[in-house]
């Protein structure tokens, strides 16, 4: 499939070595390239670690780079000033599998989605689908890919991406049967520089959708809800994360109106603590229904929470000890806290 091509791979952390053995495996000519001297080589590949060379930038058919390098560096723009494209780890794998039958539903917003995409994961698994999780959670686009499109192993018969807004600025052409954006809440500001650019780097999720896809937005962030008109006009399906057309919580019922099957689903014996994780798991219903997956046989109460997210730890003498210690923003502190039954002073209101 990259018989002949000269791909440099650079950032040889976990996606970057994923993307590196995908190329290779698929017949690329495969430089690594890496700041670091002791950054881990891959077998079958000219590492050139500890510098970066303008000459491989130049001279390469396709950059991919890892979702932590900035696209502005200088060797980057070298590489785009010689004619050479340049994708994410996420944007590369995407372009491989293009014509590949799979579901894809993605993931993103400032907190929530690692919790979402496993809810999701769970969701589909107990409606009798074959998930693979990963993206940002994890495990690499690339590593999917390379079940596919080497191994040959297509058993996985949906995709659940998490995606970072780092990673939506060299996404390519990547386009989900259905997205979401949970919340949009200041973060990586300090690569964003401002909360517009923060914007509409997550609003890259649904730039290539059209009619057959759909769009999940939060109707209290001005920034992403604007973009509703400009989605419809396209013809993408736009639902709402506590609106409608889309899913609500009431009380313990979800409640889908507007979607392709309507009607509720009970969170009576839901299992999970706080209001953020009805709404998360909520938007995790509401993707798989997009992708057709029956209303009837999304089962709640098989949830259980990601590791150092709200996780309960030990209960005694009237106690609980729980390990929230993902939440590594104010909002996503201030919602762990009231989740739990708390008071939070200061912060942001929001989103889950």
């Amino acid at each position: 499939m990259l018989q002949g091509q000269k791909i440099l791979v650079m950032g040889m952390g976990r996606s970057g070595q994923s993307a590196a053995v995908l190329a290779r495996d698929l017949g690329a000519t495969v430089t690594t390239t890496d700041a670091k001297a002791d950054a881990p080589p891959v077998d079958g590949c000219l590492a050139i670690h500890g510098e970066h060379r303008a000459d491989d930038f130049s001279s390469a058919d396709l950059v991919v780079i890892s979702p932590g390098i900035p696209p502005q560096l200088p060797m980057i723009e070298i590489a785009r000033q010689a004619g050479v494209p340049v994708l994410g780890e996420l944007g590369f794998a995407a372009h491989l599998m293009a014509d590949e039958a799979l579901d894809v539903l993605a993931i993103t917003g400032t907190n929530g989605k690692s919790s979402t995409t496993w809810f999701a994961e769970q969701i589909l698994r107990g409606a009798g689908r074959n998930p693979f999780a990963g993206g940002n959670l994890g495990c690499p686009y690339s590593e999917l890919a390379h079940l596919r499109l080497v191994k040959g192993d297509r058993s996985h018969d949906v995709a659940v991406v998490e995606v970072s807004s780092y990673q939506l600025e060299t996404a390519g052409g990547f386009c989900p049967d259905a997205g979401a954006i949970l919340n949009l809440q200041p973060d990586h500001l300090a690569r964003h520089k401002t909360m517009d650019a923060y914007a509409a780097a997550k609003l890259q999720l649904f730039a290539h959708m059209g009619p057959e896809h759909t769009a999940i937005l939060p109707p209290d962030s001005p920034r992403l809800a604007t973009q509703a008109t400009d989605l419809r006009e396209r013809g993408v399906h736009v639902h709402w994360v506590g609106d409608f057309p889309g899913v609500r919580v009431e009380g313990d019922t979800l409640i889908f109106t507007g979607t392709a099957d309507d009607g509720t689903l009970s969170l009576a014996d839901f299992p999970l603590e706080g209001g953020h994780n009805q709404l998360n798991a909520a938007v995790a219903c509401l993707l798989a229904i997009s992708i057709d997956v029956p209303r009837h046989s999304l089962d709640l109460r098989c949830l259980k929470p990601l590791a150092h997210r709200l996780e309960p730890v030990h209960a005694a003498r009237g106690i609980r000890w729980v390990n929230d210690s993902k939440a590594t923003n104010v909002d996503a502190a201030r919602t762990g806290i009231e989740g739990l039954g708390g008071t939070f002073s200061g912060g942001t209101s929001g989103a889950p």
